[in-house]
């Protein structure tokens, strides 16, 4: 792999890291936002207090097995790493060592959503012209594009 290559996966990683941050992060606050919007509900006589709970439970449920804020926070800690590499590189004198130090990041790295990954991976290739995709967005990704941004 070249010095290049090598740069753009580092590219790659820090914007599909950085992405997967803000969905998770996102994410959370609003599953936080419905929760306390959903238990002032409660309280009021209007609402169903039944139908309520069961809301509350599944949110919770979902908030907890989907641990969205801790997946949030690892990605921008790892963001962080890639960005540190990619700011360094003019200081890492062979591609060895480069590819070493990617390395070591990247055993921290966790299985990303594919829609963001297709994402950062269109994202990279306009700072990497060889890397550049031409192709349209899909619907899906075209939704997660506007919940990102």
């Amino acid at each position: 792999m070249n010095r290049e290559h090598i740069a753009y996966q580092i590219y790659y990683s820090h914007l599909l890291e950085s992405m997967t941050s803000r969905f998770n992060g996102r994410v959370n606050k609003i599953l936080s936002f419905l929760l306390f919007i959903l238990g002032s509900a409660v309280v009021s006589q209007y609402f169903n207090a039944l139908f309520l709970g069961v809301l509350i439970a599944l949110i919770s449920a979902l908030n907890t097995v989907g641990s969205y804020g801790a997946t949030a926070e690892l990605a921008r800690v790892q963001s962080s790493r890639y960005l540190r590499l990619y700011n360094s590189l003019h200081s890492v004198e062979t591609d060895a060592d480069l590819m070493h130090q990617l390395m070591k990041i990247q055993e921290d790295d966790k299985i990303p959503n594919p829609t963001i990954a297709k994402l950062a991976e269109r994202e990279a290739g306009k700072t990497f012209k060889d890397f550049m995709i031409h192709e349209q967005l899909s619907r899906k990704e075209k939704i997660y594009s506007i919940f990102l941004n």
